[in-house]
């Protein structure tokens, strides 16, 4: 899964999700700031592999749209995108940064 807001957390995130697809039943792994610093990204599973109606699907990627921010300015379209499988890079985890030490 790509393209999470950062405001939205794993439990966010889930409920996104359960509320487009409920039958789907999906439980997030993992979800952590992309190296862009503009989006998560992070493991999502379904317990029911039905697909998801209402997706664009392109290839192996479903794009879910995300909810407009509430702001004046008309802001493009932005998705949440569920792949099949993982290309290039991937972050898994980030800890907090209370967990980072520099020696």
């Amino acid at each position: 899964m790509r393209g999470a807001p950062l405001d939205w957390d794993a439990e966010r995130v889930r409920s996104f999700l359960a509320a487009h697809y409920p039958s789907a039943y999906p439980v997030i792994k993992s979800l952590a700031p992309e190296i862009h610093g503009r989006s998560g990204t992070g493991i999502v599973v379904f317990l029911d592999a039905a697909p998801l109606p209402g997706a664009l699907q392109t290839g192996l990627s479903w794009r879910i749209p995300l909810p407009k921010p509430e702001t004046n300015h008309p802001a493009r379209d932005e998705y949440l995108t569920l792949d099949d499988d993982f290309h290039s890079i991937t972050t898994l985890f980030a800890p907090p940064s209370d967990d980072y030490r520099v020696e």
